[in-house]
């Protein structure tokens, strides 16, 4: 038996619209998770993704209310597997609390700017703001073409 799929499986997942298995890994496993995920595909990978960071703080009811820091764990675990496997992490969709929570962590290198790439969007250029707030932190801004 594929002993990553054991355990992949074994975790608790809540598969939705917005949020697939990823979204849902609880904090205290997501150093784990990650650290699976990246030990087999750190070789190919340069860089990560974390996409929808946004959705998963605000789907994640235990990130917002716990008072035992589950959202600092959760994030923590993920750039901490990125860390150890030399691969640099993007934020996407992230948060102001995501972007300030990211420079404990070294392998957080960059960060979406922009929102989602919809041409016709007369926002899509607003990126003036959050381009700030990530060169204050030391985060690299990115653009979403």
């Amino acid at each position: 038996a594929n002993k990553s799929f054991e355990f992949l499986s074994s975790l608790n997942f809540n598969v939705g619209w917005a949020h697939g298995p990823i979204a849902d890994v609880v904090p205290a496993q997501s150093a784990k998770f990650y650290d699976t995920i990246m030990s087999q595909h750190a070789s190919s990978m340069g860089a990560f993704e974390l996409d929808f960071t946004d959705f998963q703080f605000l789907l994640f009811e235990e990130l917002q209310q716990s008072v035992n820091d589950s959202a600092e764990m959760w994030f923590a675990g993920i750039a901490e597997a990125a860390l150890r496997h030399n691969v640099s992490m993007q934020l996407c969709m992230e948060l102001p609390n995501d972007l300030l929570q990211s420079v404990m962590f070294p392998a957080v290198t960059n960060a979406r700017a922009s929102e989602d790439d919809f041409p016709t969007s007369a926002s899509r250029w607003n990126i003036g703001q959050t381009s700030l707030l990530m060169r204050a932190l030391d985060i690299g801004p990115f653009f979403d073409d």
